[in-house]
């Protein structure tokens, strides 16, 4: 969720064009690259009890007319109780 910038609630029949489903759609929009910019770079470390370590990195910037946005995060816990070990990374 940190590299999410808005969530947006499609319902009614806006939402029909992403198909059938009832109640709507959920967007998450993730924030992009400016045109004409330097690369922007965004980190962000965060421990916590438990052997909690969470990190994240995001690069954002534009070149001419294209535009570019990445980001990767890491997430490990040694749990509070047997057997409840975390690991997680995504990008």
């Amino acid at each position: 969720m940190e590299a999410v910038e808005r969530i947006e609630v499609v319902r009614g029949a806006a939402s029909l064009q992403y198909g059938p489903q009832f109640g709507g759609t959920v967007n998450y929009v993730l924030p992009g690259g400016a045109v004409h910019t330097g690369p922007t770079i965004a980190a962000r470390e965060t421990v916590g009890s438990d052997g909690l370590r969470n990190t994240f990195g995001a690069v954002r910037g534009g070149l001419a007319r294209l535009t570019y946005s990445g980001f990767a995060q890491s997430r490990s816990s040694n749990g509070w109780r047997p057997n409840s070990d975390l690991w997680q990374a995504s990008g």
